[in-house]
């Protein structure tokens, strides 16, 4: 079965073009489904603020050397937790088999001045990804039972809804 395409032969091509261009950068906005096209300089600039901002620490060892020495830890870590890493089902519960560092990207905030980025480390094939994804397994049944646990935006707003105030006092 041929799926039809639904640009015309100049829509392809110019879309060719913008995503071939070396001076923009196209990436999802934060909220809905758009795309953002924004200029590379732009975005990187953009991209360092949210680095000096953070808890960050510049690495000079190259990527390879720091994932074996993240396994070598990991790997003493469940020795010493008495898991049997012999075991391959086992080891593959608690190891990724080809990891990668974390990498950060930017959302843009299109709703608000300036086009703010919003930064995401995407960890999906970290030496820790599989160590935690178990524990927020263990951890979120804990969390949804909390009293003060919120689902969503539309629920607290709710629960404020229903929330009286004594006369004196305000909801700031």
């Amino acid at each position: 079965m041929k799926i039809k395409d639904n640009l015309s032969g100049d829509d392809t091509r110019i879309l060719k073009e913008i995503i071939s261009d070396p001076s923009i950068i196209i990436c999802p906005a934060d909220k809905g489904r758009a795309i953002v096209i924004e200029d590379r300089q732009t975005y990187l600039t953009k991209m360092q603020q949210q680095i000096d901002e953070g808890d960050y620490k510049l690495e000079n060892r190259k990527e390879k050397t720091l994932l074996d020495k993240l396994h070598k830890k990991l790997i003493n870590q469940l020795k010493n937790m008495d898991i049997k890493l012999d075991d391959y089902k086992e080891k593959r519960k608690y190891l990724v088999s080809a990891p990668v560092l974390g990498h950060m990207y930017l959302l843009i905030k299109v709703h608000k001045k300036n086009f703010p980025g919003r930064a995401v480390v995407s960890q999906i094939d970290d030496p820790t990804y599989k160590i935690w994804k178990i524990l927020t397994d263990i951890l979120n049944p804990i969390a949804y039972q909390g009293e003060s646990y919120v689902e969503n935006s539309y629920e607290l707003k709710n629960f404020f809804s229903t929330l009286r105030m004594i006369s004196k006092h305000r909801l700031m």
